[in-house]
Formats: structure tokens, sequence, C-alpha cells
């Protein structure tokens, strides 16, 4: 049969779905090209939430057909009208695709493309916006929330199948009136075979590479370590786990921060004020590449941020087996995260309850295997592969049925 011609309009290439591009270009069948708007990623670019320029280490352009339709452009901002160009339908209608797949509808290019395309080519969209963040409420809230309800359901209207990666995308995806016999349910696409192969490699004798991080850490054998990996923004709360940190009665207990952003000064004046320098690690920013030896030393992966979408990272941390202590209300929750299997929920901002919880998984030695053995059982689930297979089988199914 004919391959399949699928078109993938996206701002720039991210660490997460160029993988799935390229795990889906390898299908026999598949015609895929992605047409990037920026080459934020490729090129070192400013990231205004990590506080320096960003670029990642994993290899972002290989494996798959793409695009730039503006060569060398990078984005400072990443706002509605900034993620456009008028170049985009021209380059779109020379591919000739038969399916568009676009992230979102939060930038000017994802509506020119869909509003743009030929009657007979289906689309597909992906998202990660999450149905039980709350809004800050202000005189324009509900001005706003009118507009939007109005001006996503008109372009939702444009849209063949929808992925829904999580229980509170799959809910947002209904707010807006999306007939659930349209919704497919997916998962995040995370690179989880690269990840896991990263864990067995780490955790095999000698073990050399996590000797010299423990060393670099003045870690020994005896401490339980808990990590979290964030932009240090204060919607990312990772002050609260500093905090709880100081509450635990056992002393053995160490943090580790990945990351980095406007509060690490305010975070490492509070590590001192706590006086726990001995035990809190701010190692700072950390590439795709050496990211796993933190995970791979870690015990416990925490994550507490309000507002957030998804939180991949969550799915990240199941094939190094860690069990999650995740804030109520991320995306996450329902799908990599699930309560009482491999993770505990605490209200977000609930400093008691966070220790609570953590105070419950570190010192139950049954409940901590029990539900590192469910993260990594889990990992499985939350491969690139997954995605890849639901969107390859839409299109199959669409192409068998004409």
């Amino acid at each position: 049969m004919t391959p399949i011609k699928l078109a993938v309009v996206i701002s720039h290439p991210t660490q997460h779905f160029v993988p799935l591009y390229k795990e889906l270009a390898s299908y026999e069948g598949i015609d895929l090209k992605v047409f990037y708007l920026a080459e934020n990623g490729v090129q070192g670019a400013h990231d205004a939430d990590f506080g320096l320029d960003v670029k990642w280490d994993t290899p972002m352009l290989e494996g798959y057909e793409y695009e730039f339709v503006e060569p060398g452009r990078v984005l400072t901002d990443f706002g509605f009208w900034s993620v456009d160009s008028p170049r985009l339908n021209e380059m779109l209608a020379n591919f000739n695709a038969d399916w568009l797949w676009v992230h979102g509808y939060a930038q000017r290019a994802n509506w020119r493309a869909i509003l743009a395309k030929k009657k007979y080519v289906k689309s597909i969209y992906t998202s990660d916006s999450n149905a039980w963040i709350t809004p800050h409420k202000n005189a324009a809230f509900y001005i706003k929330r009118v507009v939007k309800y109005l001006g996503v359901r008109l372009f939702f209207k444009h849209i063949n199948i929808f992925l829904a990666i999580s229980p509170a995308n799959h809910e947002y995806l209904l707010r807006y009136g999306v007939p659930d016999k349209k919704i497919v349910k997916t998962s995040f696409p995370i690179d989880i075979q690269r990840l896991h192969d990263a864990a067995q490699s780490l955790q095999t004798p000698p073990q050399t590479q996590l000797q010299k991080l423990k060393g670099s850490l003045n870690l020994t054998e005896r401490e339980k370590i808990i990590v979290t990996v964030s932009k240090l923004t204060m919607r990312k709360r990772v002050a609260d786990i500093v905090e709880s940190l100081s509450r635990l009665k056992d002393s053995s207990i160490h943090l580790i921060v990945v990351g980095s952003g406007e509060c690490s000064e305010q975070l490492s004046n509070q590590v001192e004020q706590l006086n726990l320098s001995q035990r809190v690690h701010l190692v700072g920013f950390v590439n795709q590449s050496e990211l796993p030896k933190y995970l791979a030393l870690s015990d416990v992966f925490v994550f507490a941020s309000e507002n957030e979408p998804y939180g991949a990272v969550v799915s990240e941390a199941l094939p190094f087996s860690l069990p999650v202590v995740i804030a109520r209300k991320i995306g996450a929750i329902g799908a990599s995260a699930i309560d009482g299997v491999n993770a505990l929920i605490f209200n977000v901002g609930d400093v008691e309850d966070l220790t609570q919880k953590l105070d419950m998984l570190l010192s139950n030695y049954e409940t901590m295997q029990s539900m590192s053995k469910q993260s990594l059982a889990m990992s499985a689930q939350h491969d690139k592969s997954v995605m890849a297979n639901d969107i390859y089988t839409v299109c199959k199914q669409d192409q068998e049925e004409s």
C-alpha cells in the first residue's frame, strides 16, 4: 500500500518528542516529516526558567525527516503570536500529507496549519493540558475563560483524533466538548528503553560512575536519597521539599536537587538557614546524558509542583525503580504515578503532609520495595513506542477504510 504521509508541526526539537518521531519514521508504511518553527534545543538558546542557555546533548535531528520553516531562527518567546511563520502552509502543501499532527492550540502556527489544510487531510492533536489545574482568579479571569472556552472548542472542531496522555488530559478534552469516541488513550512519550539501558549499565558492577558521583557528593552507602528534578521556579515548590527534609527525624536522609532557575539563590539560602548543607545537594542543571546517574543513585523521587500539566520527569523516574511522592493535581497522577501502587500523593504546598508521606515511605522497607517494583513494571507502558503504535494504528485503520 502507498505510505501514509504524516506531517508534524511543532515549535522546536524537544528531548521527549524527537525519539518518538524517530520511532514513527522507522515504521514501514509511514512517511513522516516534522516541520519545526525554530531551532531551540539544537542551537544553544536561553531558557528563562532554567536561567541559562540550553542545548540538549542527545541527538535531536537523527533518524527522521525534518525541515526548519525558517532556518536559523531561535525563539526567545513561545507566546501565541511568536510561534508562527507565513511560510508554513506552503511547505505543508508541498509535502501533501494525508495526516497533520499538531501539538496544542496555543500557538499561531497550529491554527494556521489546521485552518488551511485540505478537507481530505485528517488531523491528530496532542497536548499535556490538565483539567485539574486551578487557575489564578483575578478581574479578567472570567472574560478570559469564556474567550478561551469558545476558541478552544472552535479549534477542536477541526481535529479528527485526540491523543489523551493521562486522566487529567482526558478530562480536559471532554470539558471542551471532544466526543469520547474521538479520544485515544495513550501515554506521554518517553525514551524508556534508553533510560532502562542506562539504569542497567549503572547498576552493573563495578558501578564506577555511581561510586564517583557518591564521592563527589560526600555520600556513603548508609544514606537514603531523595531526588527531585525540576526547573527552580516558584511554581515547582522545591523549597517545600527542603523544608520537609528538615522536619524528618532521620538525619541519614539526603536530598539531591537537579535543576537551576530563578529560585536557585533563594534555595541555597534556605539550605544554609536550616543547617542542611551536608544533606542537601544542589547540583544545578544536568543534561540528558548525565541525568540517569542521579536517578540511579536515588531511592525516592519527589515532585512538589503546583499547576503542572503533566510532569514528564515522573515517567523518566520509572525505569530506575523509584517510588514517587507527588503533589496532588499534577497531570502524571493516574498515569505514571498511581496512588498506593507506585506513588503517594500529598496536598500541594502542605509541607506537613509531604513530610508524613516521605516518613511513611522511607521508614517502611516493604512498601518501598513494593512501590519500587511497581514503578519498574509500569515503565514499559510509558515508552515512546506506545504513542507511536497508537498513531500508526489510527492512520492505518483510516487508510484501510478509505
